[in-house]
């Protein structure tokens, strides 16, 4: 989730990718089908599994280009939290109270909101949602169901730091080896996984689907943990292999044609697995350039955290009065998309400023001699 170099269109792609979200959800929170691509997929997981591509691609740039633990994690930090917990205050604190079913007094009054509070900023899985908020609606209590994917990200930020760190002094080239060797590991988990439910739901046997790192509450569902960890490592293999691979646009659309068509489950998701982030990373590319000049403008973080509780609220008006789908979501969008909007200018991209700059070794030398 960081920022992108010029000339490329990875800003214009996040967007898009975040308005899928919020297209697909649409869908959902109105108690309707999701619409599906790509052989069945849904359009709001492919949609996040295009952003966790694009995300291992441009945090391996980072850490490529700084190397250092600290200003890495105060980057990662400075991306993911300040929108998070403004984002998070608005929904406890202002779209709670509207949409309550309890009166905004008795929500209040509750330790509820605080608890859910806590516990969406610190990423782990919230104890419910918010008092009496969205009990009527199709996916009754939830209060941001987007926001179960971002702990898999920042898991994914600290074992590529781990690895980064691991291999500090050594070539780089073993670090593209280790990140192969990680894509390798996610998807041999994945599909061991994938394989032993199969066979346990066959005997009426129960699975653990769950780790839970050090007991702290930091729930994951394994198989997405492994199966978004493909998806980004690929990409941040493709950071390696940028200048080595053909990135073209036709490939990446031919891999997903065959992840189409293509009748075995596990040829279809090997093909999911690369074509997704080929495709992503190509397009981010080779767009025309007027998507690659879109800079400056970076919205889809505060559409992907402010959609869903947008989205329940104009849900929950829109079926108390019988009104469609189309209008709900033109509302949804421009809502969200304002909001988004106050986030990056006003929370976002002022937090960003403080991220820490990689001091040149002349320059540190400097620094040095100045300060005895």
């Amino acid at each position: 989730m960081s920022h992108a170099a010029p000339r490329n269109a990875f800003d214009f792609l996040r967007v898009v990718a975040a308005s899928a979200v919020l297209l697909s959800h649409a869908f959902a929170l109105y108690g309707l089908p999701e619409p599906k691509v790509l052989n069945g997929q849904y359009l709001g997981g492919t949609a996040v599994k295009v952003f966790f591509a694009v995300s291992g691609y441009l945090v391996m740039q980072s850490w490529v280009n700084d190397p250092h633990l600290g200003r890495y994690l105060q980057r990662r930090a400075l991306r993911i939290f300040p929108g998070l917990v403004v984002a998070t205050l608005v929904v406890t604190f202002v779209i709670g109270p509207i949409g309550t079913e309890w009166g905004w007094a008795r929500y209040l009054a509750d330790d509820g909101p605080w608890r859910y509070l806590a516990g969406t900023i610190s990423l782990k899985t919230s104890p419910g949602g918010l008092p009496g908020l969205f009990e009527s609606n199709p996916l009754a209590g939830a209060a941001n169901g987007s926001l179960w994917t971002l702990r898999y990200e920042v898991a994914m930020y600290f074992i590529l730091a781990a690895v980064g760190m691991a291999l500090w002094h050594l070539p780089k080239r073993l670090l593209v080896w280790a990140t192969g060797a990680l894509v390798v590991g996610f998807a041999y988990g994945f599909m061991w996984l994938h394989m032993q439910g199969r066979h346990a739901f066959d005997q009426g046997v129960p699975v653990l689907w769950r780790l839970e790192p050090w007991r702290f509450g930091y729930n994951f569902q394994t198989k997405d943990f492994f199966d978004l960890g493909v998806y980004f490592f690929v990409g941040a293999g493709l950071f390696f292999a940028r200048h080595s691979l053909p990135m073209r646009l036709w490939i990446g659309a031919a891999v997903l044609l065959l992840a189409s068509y293509v009748p075995s489950d596990a040829v279809q998701k090997l093909a999911l697995w690369v074509g997704i982030p080929y495709a992503a990373i190509a397009f981010a590319m080779r767009a025309p350039v007027i998507f690659r000049d879109i800079k400056g403008l970076d919205y889809s973080y505060g559409i992907y955290i402010y959609a869903w509780p947008v989205q329940q609220l104009l849900s929950q008006w829109g079926l108390s009065r019988g009104e469609p789908l189309v209008l709900v979501l033109i509302l949804s969008l421009i809502s969200t998309v304002a909001l988004a909007a106050l986030s990056w200018h006003f929370v976002e991209r002022p937090s960003l400023r403080f991220k820490p700059t990689r001091v040149p070794p002349v320059q540190a030398q400097a620094v040095a001699v100045d300060h005895g």
